[in-house]
C-alpha cells in the first residue's frame, strides 16, 4: 500500500524465500522498494485505479425496474438444484477436492428441506446434506480421538485434511448437527456433536472464560528439538500403534482406519512427503465388516476400539501439542455459543449450555462497554485491544444470544442481543440493504464493503437478518420487521444469480416467508423445564419465551396479551401462538408436542 493506505500489490501467499518458481516474501519486498524508489509516481497511479476498481466492484447492482424480487420458493428450488448439480453422491460433499464443510450451505439445505419435506425437493435436500455430514463423521477431517473438525480436506474423500482446527467450523457444524440429529435421531451424528461440543469446551476454553480461536497445523515433531510437520500430532506410523495397543486392539484398529507400514496417504496428496510413512485416521471398515474378517463378533470390535480410542488418545497426548492461537474473537465465540445452546436443546445436556452461558457472560464482561454500548472485537490474555466490533461480531453474538435465551430461559440475553442490533442498524446499515462490514469511523477505511458472500464464514447481513427475525417476534416490533423484509427483499434479487453463494441469506429469506411461531411458557426455569425440553425439540422456524419474572419485566409491558397470561407462580403453562393469535393453553408435555409436530 501506499501511505496513504491505497493498494498496488498484493497476494494471497508467499513462501519466505523463492521457492518451486514462486517469489519468496523477501524477493517480493525487494521488488517493492526498488519500484518504490524509481518509479514511485506510477505505484501512486496504480493505488488510485485499483481503488477506483475497487469502488466499482463494490458498488450495488442497480434492481430491475418493475420486476419482483425472487419468491423464497424459487430460491429454494434453484438452491436445491445447484447443489444438487454438483454433489458428490458417492463421497459427500460438493464437487471434487479439495473440500471444505460450508455449512452455511447445508444449513440451507435443511431449511429448504423443513419447508417441503415430502416432496422430492425437500428428500433431496435432506439426502445431500446427511450424505455430507456422514462422510466427513468417517473421514480424516474429522478427529476421530479428541472431536471436532479440521479445516478442509485436500481430497475428495474427506481423507486428508488441513489439520488446523478453527472455532468457526466447530460453531457452525455443531448447528448443523444438531439439526441433523433432530430430524433424524441417528446416534452417530449425535456422538459427533457430543465430541464436538466437548473437544471445544475441553481444548479451547480459556481459564477466564470465552473460546479461543484454533489451533494450528503443525506441531512440533519432538519435544526436544525444533523440527515441526503438518498433522504430526494427529497422524500415526504402524509401530506406533502396535506400540501404544495390544496385538487384538492393534489388529481392529489397522482395518478400522486402514493403517499401513507404508503409511494410508497417497502420494499425490502429500507433495511435500510430509505423511509418508503416516496414517490418517479416516474409517475404513465398519465394526460388522472387521467382524467378519477377523472372525469375532461385531460387539467384541466395539469393545476393542474403545479400548484402542482411550489408549490412542493418552498416547497422543504426550506428544508436542500444536500451537494455539488464544485470541478470544467476538464474533466466533458468538458462532460457538450459538452452536452449544443449539446443541444443548438438541441433546437435553445442560453443560453444554452452562458453557454457551460462561461464554456469553466473559463477551459481557470484557468485550462489552455498558456505558457506551460498544462492542469490541478481541481480547487476549486479561487484555482486549480496543478495536471495535464490526458486523460480523454484532450479528453472529446476537444469533447465538438468541439460541441462549431459548435454551436457558434467561431473557437478559434476549434484550443484550436486541441492544447489539439497534446498534447494528445505526452505524452499519446500508442503504441498499443489508449492513457494511465496518462503521465508517475509522478514517483509514477508504472502501466501506458489505460481504453478501458465504465463505468460511456465513456473511454479517444474512446472519442479522436471521436473528433480528427472531427478535422482532420476541419484542412484536413491527418496525424493525417492516425493516427486514426490505432487507430481505434486497438479499433476494443479490441470491437470484448465485443461490450457492449466499445460502445463509436463502435460509434467512425462507425464514421471513411465513410468520413464526412463538412459544410462550409461563413458570420459573424449574417448573416450566418439561415444557421447555419439548419446546426445544420442535423445528427452529420458532421462538421460544419463557415469560418467567424478569422476562415479563422485559417484555409485557409493550405486549398486552403476555401481561394477560398467567403469572410465574400458577403452573407452567405452555401457548402456541402466531404473532398475538394463540392456540388453547397446555400445561401437558405431550399435549404441547403433538401441537408442535404439526407444520405452521
Amino acid at each position: 500500500m501506499t501511505p496513504e493506505l491505497k493498494p498496488f500489490l498484493g497476494g494471497t501467499y508467499f513462501p519466505p524465500v523463492d521457492q518451486d518458481g514462486q517469489s519468496g516474501l523477501v524477493s517480493v519486498l525487494r521488488q517493492i522498494d526498488d519500484l518504490w524508489r524509481t518509479r514511485r509516481a506510477d505505484l501512486e497511479q496504480q493505488g488510485e485505479q485499483a481503488l477506483a476498481a475497487l469502488r466499482a466492484q463494490s458498488a450495488p447492482a442497480p434492481a430491475p425496474d418493475g420486476t419482483e424480487p425472487p419468491s423464497a420458493g424459487h430460491l429454494c428450488r434453484e438452491l436445491i438444484a445447484a447443489c444438487a448439480a454438483r454433489f458428490d453422491a458417492q463421497r459427500g460433499g460438493f464437487g471434487d477436492g479439495p473440500k471444505f464443510p460450508r455449512p452455511a450451505a447445508l444449513d440451507a439445505l435443511l431449511a429448504a428441506h423443513r419447508r417441503d419435506p415430502a416432496s422430492d425437493d425437500g428428500r433431496r435436500a435432506l439426502a445431500m446434506v446427511l450424505g455430507t455430514l456422514r462422510a466427513m463423521a468417517r473421514g480424516g477431517i474429522h478427529d476421530h480421538l479428541g472431536g471436532g473438525f479440521h479445516r478442509y480436506s485436500v481430497d475428495g474423500a474427506w481423507r486428508v485434511p488441513h489439520f488446523e482446527k478453527m472455532l468457526y467450523d466447530q460453531g457452525q457444524l455443531a448447528v448443523t448437527l444438531s439439526e441433523a440429529y433432530r430430524l433424524t435421531g441417528d446416534p452417530e451424528l449425535a456422538a459427533v456433536l457430543r465430541r464436538l461440543c466437548d473437544y471445544v469446551i475441553r481444548d479451547l476454553s480459556d481459564p477466564a472464560g470465552g473460546f479461543h480461536a484454533a489451533e494450528d497445523a503443525d506441531s512440533l515433531l519432538d519435544a526436544d528439538g525444533d523440527a515441526h510437520a503438518e498433522g504430526a500430532w494427529y497422524v500415526w506410523s504402524d509401530a506406533e500403534i502396535g506400540a501404544a495397543l495390544t496385538a487384538d486392539e492393534a489388529a481392529v484398529v489397522r482395518r478400522r482406519f486402514a493403517i499401513t507400514p507404508a503409511g494410508n496417504v497417497r502420494a499425490e496428496l502429500d507433495p511435500r512427503g510430509a505423511l509418508r510413512g503416516r496414517n490418517v485416521l479416516d474409517i475404513a471398515e465398519d465394526a460388522a465388516d472387521i467382524a467378519r474378517a477377523l472372525g469375532t463378533e461385531a460387539g467384541t470390535v466395539e469393545t476393542l476400539l474403545d479400548a484402542a480410542t482411550t489408549k490412542l488418545t493418552a498416547a497422543r497426548s504426550a506428544r508436542p501439542r500444536p500451537h494455539r492461537d488464544d485470541k478470544i474473537i467476538t464474533a466466533w465465540n458468538g458462532l460457538m455459543i450459538h452452536g452449544l445452546a443449539r446443541a444443548a436443546q438438541a441433546l437435553d445436556e445442560p453443560r453444554y449450555a452452562a458453557a454457551a452461558s460462561r461464554a456469553a457472560s466473559f463477551l459481557r464482561d470484557q468485550l462489552f462497554d455498558e456505558a457506551t454500548g460498544t462492542l469490541f472485537r478481541t481480547w487476549r490474555r486479561g487484555q482486549r485491544d480496543g478495536t471495535q466490533a464490526m458486523a460480523t461480531d454484532h450479528a453472529y453474538l446476537a444469533q447465538g444470544l438468541v439460541a441462549l435465551a431459548e435454551t436457558t430461559g434467561e431473557s437478559r440475553w434476549f434484550a443484550w442481543a436486541n441492544a447489539l442490533l439497534t446498534r447494528l442498524d445505526r452505524d452499519f446499515s446500508d442503504p441498499d440493504g443489508g449492513w457494511f462490514d465496518t462503521d465508517g469511523r475509522d478514517p483509514s477505511v477508504l472502501l466501506r464493503q458489505r460481504e453478501d458472500y458465504d465463505g468460511a464464514e456465513p456473511s454479517a447481513s444474512a446472519v442479522a437478518l436471521d436473528a433480528g427475525i427472531r427478535l422482532a417476534e420476541v419484542f412484536d416490533d413491527h418496525a424493525r420487521r417492516k425493516g427486514l423484509l426490505v432487507i430481505g427483499t434486497a438479499l433476494s434479487r443479490r441470491a437470484a444469480s448465485a443461490p450457492t453463494g449466499m445460502p445463509a441469506a436463502l435460509a434467512a429469506v425462507m425464514l421471513l416467508e411465513r410468520p413464526l411461531r412463538r412459544i410462550v411458557i409461563t413458570g420459573t426455569a424449574a417448573s416450566a423445564s418439561a415444557l421447555l425440553r419439548i419446546a426445544q425439540r420442535s423445528p427452529p422456524e420458532r421462538v421460544i419465551i419463557l415469560l418467567d419474572g424478569p422476562a415479563r419485566a422485559l417484555l409485557a409491558v409493550d405486549q398486552p396479551f403476555l401481561a394477560a397470561m398467567p403469572l410465574p407462580e400458577a403452573p407452567a403453562t405452555a401457548f402456541v401462538c402466531t404473532g398475538t393469535s394463540c392456540q388453547l393453553p397446555t400445561t401437558d408435555p405431550a399435549a404441547l408436542g403433538d401441537r408442535l409436530s404439526t407444520a405452521r
